[in-house]
């Protein structure tokens, strides 16, 4: 009897929209059975790794799109995805109406509706400020006495963290105790400067595919991440009620900036960012790791690599927040990696300026809503999302020698 045909070589996973062609050269994710046999499946394709991404057992790669099904067919690979863009949240607008009941939930009385008063108004001294909406009272971290972050860790993956001058006078020794330092994946290479004095300044000390800098030269020219930053740990208080401004004010914070100048990146680079918090979790103590970043999801939730490699965050002890996204409030606009049922994931509301008063919330049109395209309830969470008064961070003039680009301003 003549021997049987052998069996066809399966093919991999590959996102449909790879498949539709377009440009000689493909950005991709290639996963396997590990990340050294998913490079050589690259190369053997004539492709160029860009990146060990093994969290993931994937590496990043740009490859000839006329390779894309011999990849597929490569034994031991298991899936090849886009690299997919990742941006920051963007810059929702406000939305919502009054409802008649009686909401309030603190004892604390302000102007319901909003009588039109500036957000932010300076007080006696530098670290207090009057302002309208202080969410920490909305939320109620105001009444957790005690729970304040203390020696907990956050990592903060997103477009970095800037202290300015007066920042690092006033706050000094705090922000050096409470500030690990950035793991830079965007500028890689350690930079040097020339400031407006005439002085060379070099920045953070080079470590393997990073840059790691601390809080006299960290660096966040987009502004999102120290916006983050200082929603989670802001230690100036509100004059009237003495409350600090942040959620969790005794927090430690961890900066791994992935995100551009313009707030975006890539799946490669954020990758990358999570890598690093999982293998330095112990010698940072994380507990948290943010992610305030989103994606369009394409693929199933559990081929996505950036899904896959915060569900091995969450694998590690840690745990994982996700903003749900901005991409409206219709069915299945969830973005990745906020649509992955291993994160937390969490979506806005609008207290409407009104603190302590929850009669006139509403859900703003711009959040985004589940169930997400694989079928989970999502949001877990609903958290303030509008108008809330964080750090800002913009561009200051800076001469560049070498390396990475600009530094940041921030008026806490």
């Amino acid at each position: 009897a003549p021997a049987p045909a052998p069996a066809p070589t399966p093919l991999a996973y590959v996102e449909p929209g790879l498949l539709a062609g377009g440009g000689e050269t493909l950005s991709v994710i290639v996963t396997a059975a590990d990340s050294e046999l998913a490079a050589r499946a690259v190369k053997r394709a004539g492709g160029q790794v860009t990146s060990d991404l093994w969290l993931v057992d994937a590496v990043a790669a740009s490859i000839p799109a006329d390779r894309l099904e011999g990849l597929a067919a490569y034994a031991g690979v298991r899936s090849i995805v886009d690299n997919k863009g990742v941006e920051s949240a963007q810059e929702p607008t406000d939305g919502g109406s009054l409802t008649d009941w009686d909401g309030w939930v603190t004892d604390y009385r302000f102007p319901v509706p909003w009588d039109g008063s500036p957000d932010v108004q300076p007080g006696s001294s530098w670290n207090q400020y009057d302002l309208v909406y202080p969410v920490p009272v909305d939320i109620g971290t105001d009444t957790l006495y005690g729970l304040f972050g203390l020696e907990i860790t956050v990592a903060v993956v997103d477009s970095g963290v800037y202290f300015d001058d007066q920042v690092k006078s006033e706050l000094g020794q705090a922000v050096r105790k409470r500030f690990f330092g950035q793991a830079d994946f965007v500028d890689t290479e350690c930079g040097t400067y020339l400031t407006k004095s005439e002085r060379t300044l070099t920045v953070g000390a080079q470590e393997a595919d990073h840059c790691f800098a601390s809080a006299e030269n960290s660096e966040d020219p987009y502004g999102h991440g120290t916006h983050v930053a200082g929603i989670i740990w802001n230690s100036l208080s509100e004059k009237d009620l003495g409350v600090r401004l942040g959620v969790a004010p005794e927090a430690r914070i961890l900066s791994v900036r992935v995100l551009g100048a313009d707030g975006n990146g890539s799946y490669e680079t954020v990758i990358r960012g999570i890598q690093y918090v999982v293998e330095n979790k112990d010698r940072f103590g994380v507990r948290v790791l943010n992610l305030s970043l989103s994606a369009e999801p394409t693929t199933p939730y559990f081929v996505d690599p950036l899904n896959r490699a915060a569900e091995q965050a969450w694998a590690a002890g840690i745990v994982v927040v996700a903003a749900a996204g901005n991409e409206g409030s219709q069915a299945q606009t969830i973005t990745v990696p906020g649509n992955d049922p291993y994160v937390i994931t969490v979506g806005a509301l609008d207290g409407l300026r009104t603190p302590g008063y929850w009669g006139d919330d509403v859900l703003p049109e711009w959040s985004a809503t589940g169930p997400t395209l694989d079928g989970f309830v999502k949001p877990e969470i609903l958290a303030p999302g509008a108008n809330g008064v964080s750090v800002m961070s913009i561009v200051r003039d800076i001469v560049v020698l070498s390396g990475s680009l600009g530094r940041g301003l921030a008026g806490w």
